[in-house]
């Protein structure tokens, strides 16, 4: 250890440095990280007669000015200075400000001259105040020059002096399902139309979850492969090329944010290939693990270095852009792709780097309206993806934020004509065939569009009620019962859903009871016996059969897509429910 005997933990006080400065300076060489830098950054200042050079890799890490890391660097006062960074400007131009005030304090100015002078005019400009301003920034750089202050060194410079491998880009296109459609469609007219649960930015989030895989809307367990590739093309094809990608006998590398999309990748990979296939995310611990070292991102990376031929790994792009090295495989697929064009890049970059000597491949799956009508979700993305790039080939030039991002693809996909906009209404055969939690949500939808604030009662342990709907001072209590085989409702489930009542009543309403106005409701999409209309009449059951569900559904014509954004919102657990009852 470099500490001093006798102390432990982080520097605390000015000037009171915990390291050993004396065996510091015997080394010629210290390799650190910024984290050390930070905890230590007294012992490290006051050692700044010693260092001659400080070269900092990823120098996008400290550059927000007034940050712990910012200032423990601008303390070290080296007599040289080098910063590599493949992203010297991230979302605003006072990125690379910070770092030159590490670099060449005073070079260009002050932050606050510097947004003056460069920043504010590139955010309000048009396009040639942009290019303008970016060229005055250039010339203050001395870019091009034999002494600039920067050298910038893409993969084609690369490949100019060494043998460095071809990258390939792949579009593979496949059409959507007949139900992804009908979801697409009607995702789409409900951002349009506005109201609760609509807003784009929701809307948005359901279509990549559509597009990637339509479980995972409702976190649907499949129990057999084959039943997720015959609802997915795009799953199909991706199956289709990892097979031609096993008979080279090579690796590939697939990318998606989604944690439920990343296990079912697994699943059927493992189950149609017969390989163990892991996943690296957030969770996955870097070194160490309590449990055990075989589950540690290095011990997942070396198994899959280590197995001879064909493999494959999934990964997060967030987990993917520092200090991971894959070159080992060359195929990268971008299965659920990100709005951040930056991160795809650092995401493919894990394999196209210095080391690598095989042609590299990278897969878009895109997925296409087969009727030819309206642009898809994932063709949109990718056009706002390919835009951004081009753009990021001035690396001056600042990369709007996520946020910004994500509502520039809100317009291109919502503010267009669709096409086939009518998305198609629910029939008496869709909901006979709805399982029994998709009904629930039916019963709910039609609540909240009678203008009523519902409550959908968790899937198990709900105590016997499934939708609670509350206008005004009044609270229908409705229990659900589904049929798909035109069933009948007998006298049972009435005292059934009596119990229910006088449970829900006594338990978990009984803060408002004495307030408010408690129905209790019985409805089914079939029929009931006479002597369970005969126990409902003389009970207050109000009761609602096939014939009466269809005129409400005539009147509020439903969607499947419209059901899903309701199951949604289905609370957790009892005690989430009792929090919204609070609420009243």
């Amino acid at each position: 250890s470099l500490r001093l005997q006798g102390i432990t933990g982080n520097e605390t006080e000015i000037e009171k440095p915990v390291l050993d400065l004396e065996r510091l300076r015997n080394y010629r060489v210290v390799l650190t990280n910024y984290e050390t830098i930070t905890n230590y950054q007294y012992s490290f200042a006051m050692m700044k007669d010693n260092w001659s050079v400080v070269v900092t890799d990823e120098a996008q890490e400290y550059k927000t000015a007034n940050t712990k890391i910012s200032h423990a660097l601008k303390s070290l006062f080296p007599k040289f200075r080098i910063a590599c960074t493949g992203t010297p400007v991230e979302t605003k131009l006072t990125d690379v400000w910070n770092i030159f005030d590490f670099l060449q304090p005073g070079l260009l100015g002050s932050a606050s001259d510097f947004r003056n002078r460069f920043e504010n005019p590139i955010r309000d400009g048009d396009e040639t105040n942009l290019s303008t301003t970016l060229q005055e920034l250039r010339k203050k750089l001395l870019f091009g020059k034999a002494s600039s202050y920067v050298l910038r060194r893409d993969k084609d410079e690369l490949k100019k002096h060494q043998d460095f491998p071809e990258k390939h880009e792949h579009k593979l296109y496949c059409d959507l399902s007949e139900e992804q459609r009908e979801k697409h469609i009607d995702f789409v007219e409900r951002a349009r139309s506005g109201g609760e649960g609509n807003h784009p930015f929701s809307m948005i989030h359901h279509l990549m979850k559509l597009y990637q895989h339509p479980a995972l809307l409702l976190k649907e367990d499949i129990e057999h492969s084959e039943d997720a590739l015959n609802r997915c093309p795009k799953l199909m094809k991706i199956i289709v090329l990892l097979k031609e990608i096993q008979n080279k006998d090579e690796k590939a590398l697939i990318f998606t944010r989604s944690l439920d999309m990343q296990q079912l990748l697994a699943t059927v990979i493992s189950e149609k290939f017969r390989i163990h296939t892991e996943i690296i995310n957030g969770g996955t611990n870097r070194y160490k693990s309590t449990i055990s070292g075989n589950n540690t991102r290095k011990a997942i990376v070396d198994r899959f270095r280590n197995k001879n031929g064909f493999n494959v790994i999934i990964l997060s792009p967030d987990v993917a852009g520092i200090g991971l090295t894959l070159t080992e495989a060359n195929h990268v697929i971008h299965y659920g792709r990100w709005w951040n064009p930056a991160k795809e890049s650092q995401a493919t970059d894990r394999v196209y780097r210095i080391g690598q000597t095989k042609e590299v491949h990278v897969y878009y799956p895109i997925a296409r309206d087969p009727k030819k009508i309206f642009k898809t979700f994932d063709e949109k993305l990718d056009a706002l993806i390919d835009r951004r790039k081009k753009l990021a080939a001035d690396f001056l030039l600042p990369m709007p934020g996520e946020n910004d991002l994500g509502k520039e693809l809100c317009e291109d996909i919502f503010r267009e004509d669709n096409g086939d906009r009518s998305a198609k209404p629910l029939s008496t055969e869709d909901i006979r065939l709805l399982p029994w939690d998709r009904f629930e949500s039916l019963i709910g939808l039609l609540e909240q569009k009678s203008g009523r604030k519902v409550i959908l009662t968790p899937r198990s342990g709900d105590y016997g009620i499934d939708v609670i709907s509350i206008l005004g001072n009044e609270v229908k209590l409705i229990q659900c019962k589904h049929t798909t085989w035109d069933g009948t409702v007998d006298i049972d489930v009435v005292a059934e859903t009596i119990n229910a009542f006088d449970s829900y009543r006594g338990r978990w309403l009984h803060g408002i009871a004495n307030r408010m106005n408690l129905k209790p409701f019985l409805i089914t999409n079939g029929k009931f016996t006479r002597a369970a209309k005969s126990h409902a009449s003389v009970s207050d059951v109000q009761i609602l059969s096939d014939n009466d569900l269809w005129k409400l559904i005539e009147d509020k014509p439903c969607t499947l897509a419209e059901i899903e954004v309701m199951e949604n919102r289905r609370m957790a657990t009892m005690r989430d429910v009792q929090a919204e009852i609070n609420r009243l």
